[in-house]
């Protein structure tokens, strides 16, 4: 498999179109299409681009070696968060939400942790971890719940 076809393959499993997947990392769907397809190279800053974008591992978006994706972990998971703040409206219901979190005062936060956990059905935190083997995955709760369009307008 050739790079084009690992980048194609990263895409089409991240359920992206050659132009959301362009976005992401700064190319036009019709370079993008080129690289894919074969007529030109992955070059170093975009295949840096689509493995931080996207955590993809470079050792196997270069060679095929390895896993597609690296494991995620608290610290990432923050991160891409952090990114995707940065790069939204700040009046995007996320910016909102985590400005409303950065300034609760030590007690609130405590107050919010006893009322999830109580929502949550938890009674001690060793049902904790029980909780969040069980969490469906981002992209499972958006099938379920899409995000609602801001842009409708009420008619009631």
């Amino acid at each position: 498999m050739t790079q084009g076809e690992r980048i194609k393959e990263v895409r089409k499993s991240l359920g992206l179109t050659l132009e959301k997947f362009g976005e992401k990392i700064g190319m036009k769907k019709s370079s993008l299409s080129q690289i894919e397809n074969g007529k030109n190279s992955l070059t170093t800053q975009v295949a840096k681009s689509i493995c931080r974008e996207f955590n993809v591992s470079d050792e196997w978006l270069r060679t095929g070696e390895g896993e597609m994706f690296l494991p995620v972990n608290r610290k990432t998971k923050i991160e891409k968060l952090t990114n995707q703040l940065l790069s939204e409206e700040s009046d995007s219901f996320k910016n909102r939400l985590v400005s409303v979190l950065a300034d609760l005062t030590e007690n609130e936060w405590e107050f919010l942790e006893k009322k999830a956990m109580q929502l949550c059905g938890i009674d001690n935190e060793s049902d904790i971890n029980k909780l969040y083997s069980e969490l469906p995955a981002g992209k499972d709760i958006e099938k379920e719940y899409p995000p609602v369009n801001s842009d409708k307008k009420d008619v009631g």
